[in-house]
């Protein structure tokens, strides 16, 4: 039996291998480089804040007391104008872990932006 016959389905596995093993490569790269994976209920002061007409987007907060979670500016705006959305249409959300499992967090609404 000689080689060469063989070769030309060889060098196709050889291409075929390459190009699954590089097209399965995740391609989302860690928003965090190096970092630690936060266990579960470590930073008790940080709460998730879902804002707009749809809970749709997404920023966070500290809690200050039992009253009152700081933000960024920009997290309780929905334009240039500086108009605010109504306090219902916000969610706060505490002991988020993983958004796509429900595993003990806690929602609120607020009441004052």
């Amino acid at each position: 039996m000689r080689l060469e016959k063989y070769s030309p389905f060889f060098a196709f596995f050889v291409v075929f291998y390459y190009a699954t093993t590089i097209y399965a490569q995740p391609k989302i790269s860690p928003r965090v480089s190096h970092g630690e994976r936060a266990k579960q209920l470590q930073w008790p002061s940080q709460v998730l804040i879902l804002t707009g007409t749809n809970i749709g987007r997404v920023c966070g907060g500290s809690v200050l007391n039992s009253e009152w979670v700081l933000t960024a500016g920009h997290c309780v705006r929905t334009n240039e104008d500086g108009v605010q959305h109504e306090p219902l249409k916000y969610k706060l959300v505490f002991g988020e872990y993983n958004r796509f499992l429900e595993d003990g967090e806690v929602y609120r609404n607020i009441v004052k932006v």
